[in-house]
């Protein structure tokens, strides 16, 4: 699951949605960890004010780097999947191109990365690394994943989806915006839903839930944030183990 939503992702978030603005309140939280209870801003938001703050905020972003918790519900069924933990780390580099990093250590360990348009997905315990490579002309509508998201490019999903701003709530003891993303009546939109949870100091999701035609429900919560941090390239790079089967994607 994370796989996909990697490599179907990343391609359509390549490039920022907005011109570059100096300051803000990313810049100010650059050099350490996001800290919690910051006061956000009192103006009362609308769905354009969210979205372009969105877009504000992901002009100034270089890196992010988060603790992931993940969590995959059937609803039909009445069952969930074991919580997934791990981290999740995205670098921009000059020119738009994405790197990209999962590493799930909870409840049971994979790696996925996005690197120069290819990706690996690796698995330690069956000892196996599946490996493609993404072509971004072809990428398409598969592009409205959780990157894109995350990295504010929502307003293009306008085309596929009605946005809503369905209030104000508070995620981990942060204010956030609720925007509600339904797909439209003969749309060719990958999810029935998409809600996602903007905090309003940083202008960047800190949870999402992504509801599928089968009404499968995703809901990914980042925690402890650390934004334009200094992070090697190195850290996209995973250096695989004698032994490890090979498999092309």
């Amino acid at each position: 699951m994370l796989a996909t939503l990697v490599i179907a992702s990343a391609l359509a978030a390549q490039e920022p949605s907005a011109q570059r603005v100096g300051g803000g309140a990313l810049l100010r939280q650059a050099s350490g960890e996001a800290s919690a209870g910051q006061a956000p801003t009192q103006q009362k938001e609308t769905v354009d004010s969210v979205l372009e703050k969105m877009a504000r905020a992901n002009a100034e972003l270089t890196t992010i780097a988060a603790d992931l918790v993940q969590q995959k519900s059937y609803p039909q069924l009445g069952i969930s999947d074991p919580d997934e933990k791990g981290e999740f780390t995205v670098k921009r580099k000059p020119g738009g191109k994405l790197l990209a990093r999962i590493e799930i250590r909870e409840p049971e360990t994979r790696i996925v990365t996005l690197k120069d348009h290819k990706y690996l997905l690796y698995q330690p315990r069956i000892k196996q690394a599946i490996e493609g490579s993404v072509d971004p002309k072809s990428a398409g509508r598969a592009g409205t994943g959780f990157l894109t998201y995350f990295l504010g490019g929502v307003s293009s999903a306008g085309k596929d989806y009605d946005i809503q701003l369905a209030g104000k709530e508070t995620i981990g003891g942060r204010e956030a915006a609720h925007l509600k993303l339904t797909a439209k009546t003969g749309a060719s939109a990958p999810y029935r839903q998409v809600d996602l949870w903007v905090d309003e100091e940083w202008w960047i999701p800190i949870q999402q839930q992504f509801i599928e035609p089968n009404q499968n429900q995703i809901l990914m919560r980042f925690e402890k944030m650390r934004l334009n941090k200094d992070v090697p390239d190195e850290h996209f790079t995973v250096k695989l183990p004698p032994g490890v089967e090979k498999v092309r994607g």
